[in-house]
């Protein structure tokens, strides 16, 4: 006799909802995500930002620049580029960032290490700004 369920399947939770492990071995959690200009609904925003906490990025020694600047690319394609599509499909650019602790948007803080990459959204690709 089949078993047969009333349930129906949950779908998936968007991509970049979920802890990633990013290819310099960085587990990181999902990121805070802020759509730009501020105000106004996400689907007509122009620039995403992704804002990951990495204590690792702190110790210099171990998760430098040097070890974690292809992250920045993957993110972008992997987590960037499925909100623009799923949430913010105006937007132009994704902005990456690293913080080695949380702290609010806009804020500066000389204990924080943090690193920034952008990417301008191009026929559906993260093309690297250079920054």
């Amino acid at each position: 006799m089949a078993n047969i369920s009333n349930e129906t399947a949950k779908p998936a939770s968007p991509v970049w909802t979920r802890p990633v492990r990013a290819p310099s071995g960085l587990e990181l959690a999902a990121p805070e995500v802020i759509y730009e200009p501020q105000g106004v609904p996400a689907a007509s925003a122009k620039t995403v930002r992704l804002r990951y906490v990495a204590p690792e990025i702190g110790d210099s020694l171990q998760f430098g620049f040097d070890r974690v600047e292809r992250d920045f690319s993957y993110l972008c394609e992997t987590h960037g580029l499925a909100i623009v599509a799923m949430t913010a499909p105006q937007a132009e650019l994704v902005v990456i960032s690293m913080a080695s602790k949380a702290i609010s948007f806009g804020e500066t803080a000389p204990d924080v290490v943090q690193f920034f990459e952008a990417f301008q959204v191009v026929n559906g690709s993260c093309v690297w700004e250079g920054l």
